[in-house]
């Protein structure tokens, strides 16, 4: 996952890293910023395609460590995973950095079925008796 720090209090201090690091690194991180982690004075901007356009767009400010657990998680994930992610993400609209983790952890509550059409989606369906037979017309 890429992402832009910046120092909330002085623009001029940002770099653009790629997540998961070992936490000494984001240490590391932080003093090359010039900010700590307490007080939430890392903007954050992520330009990682798994995470919904309106949060990639507008930036943040949290906990760095929270974030490198989220590149951590979505890296684990598996391609149909990382897809069913996305797509929850996008079914949501108010959303904040704990909520986003906590879906990586809650994956398996959603039933993903890789299909390449609607007519494959379709015998998924039917298949697993998502709709009852009488619906269907």
């Amino acid at each position: 996952m890429r992402v832009r720090l910046r120092n909330n209090y002085d623009d001029s201090y940002s770099i653009t890293v790629t997540l998961p690091v070992r936490p000494t690194e984001l240490y590391d991180i932080l003093d090359r910023l010039g900010t700590d982690n307490k007080w939430d004075n890392a903007y954050i901007n992520i330009e990682d395609e798994y995470i919904p356009e309106a949060m990639r767009e507008g930036g943040f400010y949290d906990d760095i460590f929270k974030l490198n657990i989220l590149a951590q998680r979505i890296e684990e994930l598996p391609p149909s995973g990382k897809a069913g992610f996305t797509a929850v993400l996008q079914a949501h609209e108010d959303f904040n950095l704990d909520d986003i983790l906590l879906v990586t952890y809650s994956m398996d509550a959603y039933p993903i079925y890789p299909c390449s059409s609607y007519a494959e989606l379709g015998e998924i369906v039917i298949e697993n008796d998502m709709i009852a037979a009488d619906k269907i017309s």
